[in-house]
């Protein structure tokens, strides 16, 4: 029996004909498809998968996206997150990041190459991730999400099938393009003096916000008397004043008065730079 990969949080129950929610960027969106096939190939009925890239299993012509996505994954038994190079860049992902520690679900987040292990930790904070660019974890992250699936949304998952649709991933996932990092990596950035942007009656003080290399780092500090997770964005701008790039981080379970560190990758080259709270929950 392999090794758990995640740690589950199981302040929630699953509700009857709870989903797996599929939690991605758009520019990862043959990744995800791929993983939504493997899931319902293994035994996965279609309906209790939420995909919002699929006409299927996703959003509703006419319908609010960010209404939609709330009740969607209030309603998810487990959270599977794609956390690449633009996931921890985009602050919709960040905010489904968010919301499900918020929410406490059983989440299943999984490391995209070329982003490392590290690199999300230092985006996200340090919590149990799959990694699909290492190959022992890549391997062992199907057998512990059958497990896992089989216990959140009560789905008996057939072993043949299973085993032939991972199979089917593996090949299908090498055969997938090389997820290309943004130019803006290949960019350096000078080392900027620190700034921040929060007002005096901001729930979240951003503070202490230093830019080294191409990444930038800085302070969140909960100014509440509750706990509470936030989504930043980072915004960053050319010397003609046009936006150069974003970025974004997350800041979770903050207590009361508790200050967490945040850091968000591939800075572009740039003249100045703000950093935002972009929600709160």
């Amino acid at each position: 029996m392999p090794n758990a990969l995640i740690v589950q949080n199981l302040g929630r129950f699953a509700v009857p004909d709870s989903k797996v929610f599929i939690s991605h960027a758009y520019a990862d969106l043959a990744l995800a498809k791929l993983v939504r096939d493997t899931l319902i190939r293994g035994g996965v009925p279609n309906n209790r998968v939420f995909f919002s890239s699929s006409r299927s299993t996703g959003i509703p012509t006419g319908t609010d996206v960010v209404g939609h996505l709330r009740e969607q994954l209030d309603a998810a038994g487990l959270v599977i997150e794609l956390i690449s190079q633009t996931f921890i860049t985009r602050p919709m992902c960040l905010m489904e990041l968010g919301g499900a520690w918020s929410l406490k679900k059983s989440t299943f987040p999984v490391v995209i190459p070329p982003l490392t292990r590290a690199q999300a930790i230092e985006a996200i904070g340090s919590f149990q991730m799959a990694d699909l660019g290492d190959a022992s974890s890549a391997r062992d992250m199907w057998f512990e999400l059958q497990d896992r699936i089989k216990a959140a949304l009560h789905i008996d998952i057939g072993a043949s099938a299973w085993s032939e649709a991972i199979r089917d991933f593996a090949d299908a996932f090498a055969a997938l393009p090389a997820s290309a990092s943004s130019d803006a990596d290949a960019q350096v950035a000078p080392e900027i003096p620190s700034q921040s942007v929060s007002d005096d009656d901001d729930e979240i003080a951003i503070s202490n916000v230093t830019i080294r290399g191409n990444q930038l780092h800085g302070e969140a500090t909960n100014r509440d008397a509750i706990e509470h997770s936030a989504t930043l964005t980072a915004t960053f701008y050319a010397e003609d004043g046009s936006i150069a790039g974003t970025g974004g981080a997350a800041v979770v379970s903050m207590k009361p008065g508790r200050t967490k560190t945040f850091t968000v990758l591939s800075v572009p080259k740039h003249a100045r730079y703000k950093v935002d709270v972009d929600s709160v929950l």
